[in-house]
């Protein structure tokens, strides 16, 4: 449709304050609440039409549980009827975890830990897959369902040509139709779209 356009200034209708600094922060898909990710290792969950915080997730206590959250992202909710899908977070860290929580119980679901700083993740436009991104310019492709490393994509040993990440991962975005595609952006000052290739990539409009 038309995209519309604001002009003028824009006055927050409502304004919420988190206990530490914010890191990212992403709706759910009904647009009723709002989860952050906190430099205190928190992810915090809002209600937008309100001013407090209703959910915490927070890790256990252990030496590398104050990193900060690098990303959150919610996954689509299913049936009404469906608990097991519904109210899932994913959340990356700065440690090296990615972990599954469900939102309204507290309850940690799984944790992945990567032998690295885990600085984004995104999952794909069916939910049947996501990718995490990081310190070490590679970017991981796990399976949803067993949580298992699929492929992991990186440049390869050409110094000639830009087919994958050169320094660190910042950023990391699924196509919103197709589940195969996905665009990542890092400290190396490209944006990369990923060919299905362990180093096939492309720069967009390339």
């Amino acid at each position: 449709g038309d995209a519309t356009l604001y002009h003028g200034c824009l006055k927050p209708a409502i304004t919420s304050y988190a206990k530490s600094e914010l890191m990212c922060c992403k709706f759910n898909h009904a647009g009723d609440l709002i989860a952050t990710g906190n430099a205190n290792g928190a992810v915090t969950v809002f209600q937008p039409h309100s001013s407090g915080a209703v959910y915490e997730l927070r890790p256990s206590s252990g030496a590398l549980s104050h990193l900060p959250v690098t990303g959150v992202h919610f996954r689509k909710v299913g049936s009404a009827s469906d608990a097991v899908h519904n109210n899932i977070l994913l959340a990356s860290y700065s440690s090296g975890h990615v972990r599954h929580w469900h939102v309204t119980t507290g309850q940690c679901l799984s944790t992945i830990k990567e032998d690295r700083e885990t600085l984004a993740a995104a999952y794909s436009s069916d939910y049947q897959s996501f990718v995490t991104v990081g310190s070490d310019c590679k970017i991981h492709l796990y399976d949803e369902n067993s949580l298992q490393l699929v492929s992991t994509f990186e440049k390869s040993s050409s110094s000639s040509v830009m087919d994958g990440h050169a320094s660190r991962v910042f950023a990391v975005r699924y196509h919103p139709s197709d589940p195969t595609s996905f665009l990542s952006g890092g400290w190396d000052d490209t944006i990369q779209e990923d060919l299905r290739s362990s180093h096939l990539w492309r720069r967009p409009g390339h």
